[in-house]
């Protein structure tokens, strides 16, 4: 549900008098803004968003908070044609997670830019340093795939309150144990 919400939008058309147009030569705009947007994840008091550029290569950026997040990000990337390996042909969006920060219950910060990639039936983030909590998280990868979940990486300086504060739980006890690991 969404209390407010304001869309302006502006995409070139694929097709003119002479023809097809390239992606480089398509200008995109797309400004949202908006309160009171529910999600399953929360309820954003506000939420922000914005690209601009061409559809062969543009930027953007995202803002939105709410109780628990208060979270900004930015990307750049394009649309890309290619094709699958079966030959059809596929339409990607290339490029990265250049920000991304969380100053709410839960704090992290994007320390490098992520390489992302998303299709019609695939994500893919690659290597990436997050810092959160006190601690640090290097993602080598995270694919979600036809249904399918598949990551790598390693973490280390992650305090155990934390991670009981973001799956809901108050500790009865003051813990100072520090957890690190891979997956």
């Amino acid at each position: 549900a969404v209390v407010k919400l304001d869309v302006v939008a502006s995409v070139a058309p694929g097709v003119n008098a002479a023809g097809a147009v390239a992606l480089e030569a398509r200008p995109v705009t797309l400004t949202l803004a908006g309160s009171g947007v529910t999600t399953p994840a929360a309820v954003f008091a506000s939420f922000r968003a914005g690209v601009t550029g061409t559809l062969a290569q543009h930027t953007g950026s995202i803002a939105a908070k709410s109780d628990d997040v208060d979270v900004v990000a930015t990307f750049g990337g394009g649309v890309r044609m290619g094709k699958r390996t079966d030959g059809t042909q596929e339409t990607a969006w290339v490029g990265a997670l250049d920000t991304l920060a969380n100053r709410g219950a839960l704090a992290l910060k994007l320390e490098a830019p992520a390489p992302l990639e998303i299709a019609r039936d695939r994500i893919r983030v690659g290597a990436t340093r997050i810092a959160v909590a006190e601690g640090r998280a290097d993602l080598a990868y995270l694919a979600l795939y036809e249904g399918r979940i598949a990551t790598q990486g390693t973490f280390t300086g992650i305090p155990f309150t934390a991670l009981a504060r973001l799956a809901g739980t108050r500790l009865p006890f003051q813990s100072t144990l520090v957890l690190g690991g891979d997956w």
